[in-house]
């Protein structure tokens, strides 16, 4: 799963947000929930920054939390990509798609179809194991929280 660790700071009434597994992102917010939106923002567009600038997406830290779906799916996806070294013009012409389809597929801002993430995949060599478990409830405790994406929910760090 790819769910990420942020650390919470407060400084001068403010609290800052870092990520360890994304150095270069960084942002805060005036009170609790508004830092975790902000949070949930910046790691969208740290995602896209690291695709965008062909870059290796991490591994997550260990971590209890569950991206949004979209993201579970766009993130294998890009890596299988760069590790094969499948340039964004070789699906198109694979699928017969549209530049745009390519980019919504991979944009944490889109919703593409499940059928375009199969095929993708499948053509990547990459098979998917999903499974679904009870959750298990934690009591949260202070010092680091997860962020998973846009619709995030914090969990206790482990």
């Amino acid at each position: 799963m790819y769910a990420y660790p942020v650390n919470l700071k407060k400084d001068d009434g403010a609290i800052i947000v870092a990520f360890p597994d994304f150095p270069e992102c960084h942002t805060f917010g005036d009170d609790r929930a508004a830092t975790l939106e902000h949070a949930a923002d910046a790691l969208d567009v740290a995602l896209y920054g690291r695709m965008v600038m062909k870059q290796d997406i991490p591994a997550p830290s260990p971590s209890r939390g569950r991206p949004p779906l979209q993201s579970f799916l766009k993130a294998p996806v890009y890596q299988a990509m760069r590790d094969g070294k499948v340039r964004k013009i070789d699906l198109m012409r694979r699928f017969d798609w549209k530049p745009a389809q390519i980019e919504r597929l991979l944009s944490p801002r889109h919703a593409s179809r499940l059928s375009q993430y199969d095929a993708a995949l499948d053509a990547l060599g990459i098979e998917l194991d999903i499974r679904a478990r009870a959750k298990r409830c934690r009591k949260a405790t202070s010092g680091a929280r997860r962020v998973t994406g846009r619709r995030s929910k914090q969990t206790a760090a482990a």
